[in-house]
This record gives structure tokens, C-alpha cells and sequence, in this order.
């Protein structure tokens, strides 16, 4: 063989060498399921994707198409259900690893599978102290012998300190009023006998069916710090839409992250 074909054939070995060892290094990694970002799915009305250092919603159709067919941790009425694919068509639908469809009950959040996180199943109570009921009417100029739709307190450790608050929600959104009356609802957490808001919403309106009625959808870490945020929705009479809210409380004030009405 003349010398310069084996110079070539060298050239050629050597390229192909670089070539295998370029996608060994570089092509197996792009086949690697990307890790998805922190998602939480709330029932068929928001979806909150954390982007950075700050959380966004996802509306558009090629968004949400996205996360059809991942896995996802999902909790029916605040408590675990399983892991699932979770398809989108106009609303999520749940999928086992025989692509069998899941029937649920409730309402539910998904978690994505790559990241950890802490779901409370909470318990809502019925209120048996007013005191601090009628101290929040007070500070938001609402009558406190108002007659409530809606009342119940959760007991839960928010910050693991060792000593448990309380969150209130009182509401008398669909419910006949009186004359001069706010409708409104309120949601706020009871701590060292403090009162710190979380969430209201207040109107004069006449028609009975205006507004929207505030719970407590979910308390979860979201973020792995030992503290836990808190799902607020909020729903319109009939099928006009929920809207939903986390925030975070940061031992001063519940800061909102993301809402799917902003």
C-alpha cells in the first residue's frame, strides 16, 4: 500500500474513532429523558411550572401537550393516589403502564416525578372559637354577626417548629345577604395569636351569584425547605372557573407565587 493510502486510511480510523466517542459522550445524553421542571397540575384549571427561580402557568396548547405521557404523582382530595401518565385532551386523563385509563374521585394535583414533594392530607374542622373569626370581620369592616356559607379551620405545623397554626377560611359567597352587606370570603392563618392574611375577596353586589367561593385546595412543600405552601382555589357558581393561587408564607406575610387569573 503506497504511503499515502495509509495516511489516509489513518485519517479515516481517526475520525472514526472521534466520531464514536463523540456520541458516546454526547449522543447517549440526548437520548436521556430531560428532567422535567417542578410541575404541579391542580385539577382541570391550572397548571404551575417553576422556571428558574420563579413560577409561571402553563396555558398554551403545545405546553400542556408537552407534559402528556410523563408520569406524575397524583393526590385525589389531598391524599395519595399512585403514579400515572397523565394525558391532556381538553382535560387531564390518568393512565397506568398498561395505558389502561384510571377512573378518580375528587379533586386533584400532579406532581412531577422529578422532584421531591411533601403533601399534607389535611383535615378541615369545624370551628368551635370564633374569636378569631370575629376579630378578621372586624379588621376587614364586615359585620361579625354575618351569617356564613361556608366555615372550617386546619390545624397543621406550616414552619415544623414544633408548635401548630391555624388556618381559617369563612366565606358567605352564594348565601342570601343582608342589606348593606359585603359579600366576601377570607382566608387567613392564626400563628402566636396573630392574624396573617392569605386570601380575600370582598363585594356589594346584589346578585347572589357573583364572585367566588375561597378553600383550601392543598398544603405542600413545594421546595424541600421544611416549609409548606398552600394551594388556595377559589370557585365561581356553576362551571365559570376556578381560579387558583399558591403562596408561601415567609414568617412575616403569604407572598403569592403564581395565580392562573393573573
Amino acid at each position: 500500500m503506497k504511503k499515502s493510502n495509509k495516511r489516509y486510511l489513518f485519517v479515516f480510523i481517526i475520525i472514526i474513532a472521534l466520531s464514536a466517542i463523540f456520541f458516546i459522550i454526547y449522543g447517549m445524553d440526548s437520548n436521556k429523558k430531560q428532567k422535567m421542571d417542578p410541575t404541579i397540575i391542580i385539577d382541570n384549571d391550572a397548571v404551575f411550572r417553576k422556571v428558574g427561580s420563579r413560577w409561571i402557568k402553563l396555558n398554551k396548547t403545545e405546553d400542556l401537550d408537552s407534559i402528556s405521557w410523563n408520569k406524575f404523582n397524583i393526590y385525589t382530595d389531598t391524599k395519595y393516589f399512585g403514579k400515572y401518565y397523565i394525558v391532556n385532551q381538553d382535560k387531564w386523563y390518568l393512565f397506568d403502564n398498561d395505558n389502561n385509563a384510571v377512573n378518580y374521585e375528587g379533586s386533584f394535583i400532579g406532581l412531577d416525578t422529578d422532584h421531591n414533594y411533601k403533601v399534607i392530607n389535611i383535615k378541615q374542622n369545624d370551628i368551635t372559637d370564633y374569636s378569631y373569626v370575629e376579630k378578621a370581620l372586624a379588621e376587614n369592616e364586615i359585620n361579625t354577626d354575618i351569617e356564613l356559607s361556608s366555615s372550617n379551620v386546619i390545624s397543621l405545623d406550616i414552619d415544623n417548629n414544633g408548635k401548630n397554626e391555624y388556618i381559617y377560611t369563612i366565606t358567605n359567597r352564594f348565601s342570601e345577604k343582608k342589606e348593606n352587606e359585603k359579600y366576601f370570603g377570607l382566608i387567613f392563618m392564626v400563628k402566636n395569636n396573630r392574624i396573617y392574611p392569605i386570601y380575600k375577596n370582598s363585594s356589594k353586589e346584589d346578585d347572589i351569584y357573583d364572585g367566588c367561593k375561597p378553600y383550601v385546595n392543598s398544603i405542600l412543600d413545594i421546595d424541600q425547605d421544611n416549609k409548606y405552601e398552600v394551594i388556595v382555589s377559589c370557585a365561581y357558581y356553576s362551571n365559570s372557573g376556578v381560579e387558583e393561587r399558591l403562596y408561601k408564607f415567609d414568617n412575616a406575610n403569604f407572598n403569592l407565587l403564581v395565580s392562573n387569573y393573573e
